[in-house]
């Protein structure tokens, strides 16, 4: 990952910020969530309404995971990284482009240390709009 990516420590799941369930991951829902992509440690996508980039944490390895989002346009990337223990799920809220595309990268990464972990996994582009 490049250097100078900016990292964002994602906001915790909650009753306000409910976390994306298997149906929200799927296009059964009115709120998808969609490029679901996962690797070992670490599952992300991206919510179209609202624009919220998801990050779960699938292992208790010490690590967190994390999503970095690239936008098809000209906005720097970042890394969403969810802190929270094993099993739990994080956010960032980020507004982008109606007419864009995001395409994401799931890996694991060590605040403290701020260092990556493989293996990656990196989704098909995804339209902004949802569409």
């Amino acid at each position: 990952m490049p250097a100078d990516l900016e990292i964002v420590e994602a906001t915790p799941a909650s009753t306000e910020n409910p976390a994306p369930s298997a149906a929200a991951a799927s296009k059964a829902t009115s709120h998808p969530c969609l490029g679901v992509t996962a690797v070992y440690g670490s599952t992300g996508c991206f919510q179209p309404y609202g624009d919220l980039v998801w990050s779960q944490d699938t292992e208790s390895d010490g690590h967190s995971s994390v999503t970095v989002v690239h936008a098809n346009y000209d906005r720097p990337d970042y890394a969403c990284v969810n802190t929270g223990k094993a099993g739990s799920w994080g956010s960032c809220n980020k507004d982008y482009r109606e007419d864009g595309d995001v395409r994401l990268t799931v890996l694991r990464y060590d605040m403290q240390d701020k260092k990556w972990y493989q293996p990656q996994a990196t989704s098909d582009w995804v339209p902004v709009d949802g569409q």
